[in-house]
């Protein structure tokens, strides 16, 4: 499939997300789901990015960024959470999960943000 981000996240107007990605993952075809599926927006592209690099991303509004209370609104959000029951990809094999709990998850980013919010040089 060609499959296109669309100006919304959401996919093209002729193949929305929702077309596919249910609210809940879909375990005959592997295809996951969770309310509200979508593509981060392109600003929020972290991948190979630094442990500082990411901090800083994350406070940045201009990246993505959101204020403390919205962060951790957001971190409890359906989506989010899909990261600890990820289902089975269409090979029927389960994916794989933070390496830690979402509740630890949870409570460091909320340390994090109590503390002041620094991040590392690097």
């Amino acid at each position: 499939m060609n499959i296109s981000r669309g100006p919304d996240d959401h996919g093209a107007p002729a193949l929305q997300c929702k077309t596919c990605h249910q609210a809940a993952n879909q375990p005959a075809s592997g295809v996951p789901g969770a309310p509200d599926w979508h593509l981060a927006p392109l600003r929020m592209a972290w991948e190979g990015l630094s442990a500082g690099e990411l901090c800083r991303a994350l406070l940045d509004p201009q990246r993505g960024g959101m204020p403390p209370e919205k962060l951790v609104a957001h971190l409890n959000t359906a989506l989010v959470r899909w990261a600890w029951a990820p289902g089975i990809n269409a090979q029927g094999a389960p994916r794989s999960t933070p390496p830690l709990s979402h509740e630890a998850f949870v409570a460091v980013a909320r340390q994090w943000l109590a503390s002041g919010s620094e991040c590392p040089g690097t």
